[in-house]
């Protein structure tokens, strides 16, 4: 019993050696020139600039051993936002990555990309740390093709990345994958409450943009965005233009007491919105939302809300 256990174990190591190959480098400076190869291969600087020789690491070795052993969320292998990873993974193995956005006041998109992937196909599952609830997952059909997907992210928020073999014929694959970062541009974040509505000025235009942000799978997605205005007593005209192509707007009007006064949308995705209302002086608080729910992940490029910036203007 005990040679063939022995010789099962040798079999199996031999499959995933044989998918992938180990290649052996030399650790001397100045044997090779820099690859600018994603981390786990050859270049352990391969986010920075060429440093004209190889580093100490060598390829994935045991069936590319980066971050292993990363089969459960408990020992997620730590990653760092903007560098380039190579690893390895099978219809038999998970494996579990987490990472934590900066700590910037608006938040982000979040976009991760796989690429070079070799016989198997991806597939990809993102969860929030606090709470290891599943925010969305995606795959791909095809072998070899690339991967990527998005998430809107909230400041200072770890999250958790697995990924494994969409098909359970897949045996041992290496792909090369990148977890990436936009900050939201946006002066008027955070503003997701009427606590954190943000003064405006009757004539002004402001410019905002409507990106979730999520920090628990089932909590708020972060859609809303609140602005105070001070009115005078009379008619009012609330105006939102240059909505994304991918979702549809609606406007929302609040009186001092925080009771809804007034709400207009559209159905239309990327149409403007116009609200008209008569009110009393006094502050007021406008709230800009979609008016459907759209995706905050999803696969693929990220959708236009992600970019466009809305223009929003009050006048009475």
């Amino acid at each position: 019993m005990i040679r063939t256990t022995a010789l099962f174990a040798t079999i199996a190591m031999s499959t995933i050696l044989v998918a992938c190959t180990v290649t052996t480098v030399s650790n001397d400076p100045g044997s090779a020139a820099d690859s600018g190869a994603p981390l786990g291969e050859n270049d352990a600087a391969a986010s920075s600039s060429p440093d004209g020789g190889e580093d100490e690491s060598t390829a994935p070795i045991g069936g590319c051993a980066f971050g292993e052993p990363n089969d459960d969320r408990d020992n997620a292998t730590a990653l760092t936002i903007g560098t380039a990873y190579t690893a390895c993974t099978s219809s038999k193995d998970d494996d579990f990555y987490e990472f934590t956005t900066p700590d910037d006041k608006a938040g982000g998109l979040l976009e991760i990309t796989f690429t070079n992937v070799k016989d198997g196909r991806i597939e990809s599952t993102l969860f929030t740390a606090a709470d290891n609830d599943k925010i969305g997952s995606e795959y791909e059909t095809t072998k070899g093709a690339d991967h990527r997907v998005y998430l809107g992210v909230a400041p200072n928020v770890k999250y958790r990345l697995m990924v494994t073999s969409w098909s359970t014929a897949n045996d041992a694959f290496s792909y090369d994958f990148k977890v990436s970062y936009t900050k939201t541009s946006d002066e008027f974040e955070p503003n997701d409450t009427r606590e954190e509505a943000k003064p405006i000025t009757v004539g002004t235009s402001i410019e905002g943009t409507l990106t979730p942000k999520i920090t628990l799978a089932g909590a708020d997605k972060g859609w809303s965005d609140w602005f105070s205005v001070d009115l005078a007593s009379g008619g009012t005209t609330i105006k939102l233009e240059n909505v994304a192509t991918n979702l549809s707007g609606e406007i929302e009007l609040y009186n001092a007491d925080g009771a809804r006064i007034g709400s207009d949308y559209s159905s239309t995705k990327g149409a403007n919105v116009t609200l008209s209302k008569a009110v009393s002086a006094g502050k007021h608080y406008v709230r800009v939302m979609p008016w459907s729910n759209i995706p905050h992940t999803g696969k693929g490029p990220a959708p236009d809300n992600f970019e466009r910036r809305y223009k929003l203007t009050v006048t009475q």
